[in-house]
C-alpha cells in the first residue's frame, strides 16, 4: 500500500499493481501489531517514527527478511532489522 502511495497518477499506480502482483501478501499477525504498537509507542516521539513505519519495519522482523527502502533512516531504530537501498537516487 505504502508503495501505490507513492505513484504520482493512476497509469503508475496500475503499473506498480501488475509488478506487486509477483509477490505473495503478508498480512500481519496480532504479535506483529502489538510489537509495533509498542515500538511505535516508544520511538514516535524520540525518532519521529510513523505507525505504519513501525508496522512495516515488525513484519519484516517476524520474516527475517531484509527491508528494502530508500528511508533506511526512518528504520535505524530497530535492531533487529536489516534494511538495504535499492540503489542510490
Amino acid at each position: 500500500m505504502e508503495v501505490i502511495e507513492g505513484c504520482r497518477n493512476l497509469q503508475e499506480a496500475r503499473r506498480v499493481e501488475r509488478i506487486l502482483r509477483r509477490f505473495p501478501v503478508y498480512w500481519p499477525t496480532a504479535d506483529d501489531g502489538n510489537q509495533a504498537l509498542d515500538s511505535f509507542a516508544n520511538h514516535h516521539l524520540t525518532h519521529n517514527l510513523s505507525a505504519v513505519d513501525a508496522l512495516i519495519a515488525e513484519c519484516a522482523i517476524a520474516l527475517s527478511a531484509t527491508l528494502v527502502t530508500f528511508n533506511v533512516k526512518h528504520f535505524r531504530v530497530f535492531a533487529n532489522l536489516t534494511t538495504e537501498q535499492p540503489y542510490q537516487r
